[in-house]
């Protein structure tokens, strides 16, 4: 089993967290992780393509795995 699959399997496969700097880059953001429950997101780089229309932010990322297979994760979020 490899680190990363035993640090996702110890915080659950569907819960991810990060925090540290950020910045845009025409339709991405690019966030520079400096702390984060999963230990192999630490001093990454985790570009999402961001989408805003009126109250809603979209990001989104495409993730490739070791099989070469890809899923989509996508987050939204509505100004209260």
């Amino acid at each position: 089993m490899s680190r990363r699959d035993r640090s996702k399997s110890a915080i659950g496969p569907d819960y991810l967290q990060y925090a540290g700097r950020w910045h845009v880059s025409g339709e991405d953001i690019i966030h520079a992780v400096l702390w984060s429950m999963n230990p192999v997101l630490i001093a990454t780089r985790q570009v999402r393509r961001a989408r805003l229309q009126g109250d809603e932010l979209s990001l989104q990322a495409e993730e490739h795995d070791a099989r070469g297979r890809s899923r989509i994760h996508r987050i939204d979020w509505s100004r209260a």
